[in-house]
Order: C-alpha cells, then structure tokens, then sequence
C-alpha cells in the first residue's frame, strides 16, 4: 500500500466533514479519485473518517435533540448512506475483510461498536456484503466486536435462510407444484456451520 502523507489526509477528511446531501455525488467521486490515486491505504482512511464522522453526528443530534435540528439529522444520514455506498463497492474486494477491520479497529472500539451494528440495521446492502461486514468484525482487536460480528452473522444467515424459505413457498403457491428445497437447506446447513464457527470465534 501506499502511505499517504499529510496532505492527503487532511483532503479526506475535509470531503468527509464537508459532505451533504446537495455535494453527494461529487463528492464521492472525489474520494474514488483518491482511492485510485492512494489504494488501501486511501480505502481504509476513507472508511475510517466516515465511520468517526457519522458517530459524532449521532452523538451531536442526541445531545441536540430537543432542539428539533433536522439539518444535522439529514447530514448524518448522507455520511451514513455514503458509508454504506463505500462498503457496498469494496465488497468486490478480495481483502475486503481485512480492510474493513483495518478501519474498525483504527477508529476506537467505542466509536465502532456504536456504529457498525447501525449500518448493518439499516443498510441497504445485499444481505450477503452485511454478512462480509459481519464477519470482519470476527478478526478484529476489540472482544465486543468480535462477539458483535458474530451475533450479527448468525442474524443475518436467519434472515437469508428465512427468506429462501418464504421465496420457495411463493414459488409453490405460484406454479401449484413443489419446488426443491435443497437451497434452504443448504442456508440452514450454512447457518449451523457458521454459528459454531463463530461460537468458536468468541471463546477463544
């Protein structure tokens, strides 16, 4: 990787902190820029600020929230959708794992265990790249994360077995023959394996 100077930086962070709703799309394209520039080392930062970022809105609207300040609100969601955007692309990573702890761990565990357990309730990514979040919070430093990441992979392996069951069940109300119920079993099989590896995981 490439170690990024001072300058660069700052210029994250400052897209970071200057990010709203109206500069979207600019931004983000600024910061693809800099990840083609800087590699890792520029995804990792990105992550990093932006996971900081959305915590301290969050913190700033809950010590605000009486004063019914909605700009704040829609800034912290904007970080929050472009977190989300960030780690749906890098998804397609092969060291997608290890870049995501890498930003995690930097943040401070508080920060993380506030924020990652939000983006993964609220995400709008493939329940498949949550559960590639999830998991990297396996290999992080932080024992609270780790049994985050795995509480949150059995969760979501539920969810995706639950919903391969409902869409069976659609697909034998929809053509009156019974489909094979191999995939379903298979998630579930699935689950079970990564339930005890992630047991495993936390008693170590």
């Amino acid at each position: 990787m490439v170690s990024l100077g001072l300058p660069v930086y700052n210029q994250i962070r400052l897209l970071v902190d200057m990010l709203s709703p109206q500069f979207f799309d600019s931004t983000l394209a600024e910061l693809r820029q800099m990840v083609r520039l800087y590699g890792d080392d520029a995804r990792v930062f990105i992550v990093r600020c932006l996971f900081e970022s959305v915590h301290d809105r969050n913190q700033k609207n809950n010590n605000n929230s009486n004063n019914n300040n909605s700009g704040d609100g829609n800034t912290a969601e904007v970080k929050l959708r472009m977190l989300q955007q960030l780690l749906q692309e890098l998804a397609h990573r092969p060291n997608f794992a290890s870049l995501v702890c890498l930003a995690v761990d930097s943040t401070g565990s508080s920060v993380a265990r506030e924020v990652v357990p939000n983006v993964l309730k609220n995400s709008r990514m493939p329940i498949e790249q949550q559960l590639l979040v999830a998991l990297s919070l396996t290999y992080s430093r932080d024992r609270q994360l780790q049994h985050e990441g795995a509480t949150q992979i059995k969760n979501k392996l539920a969810e995706l077995t639950e919903d391969m069951q409902n869409n069976n069940h659609d697909n034998r109300n929809r053509y009156g023959s019974p489909t094979s119920s191999s995939s379903a079993t298979s998630a579930t099989t699935s689950s079970a394996t990564a339930s005890s590896a992630t047991t495993a995981t936390t008693e170590e």
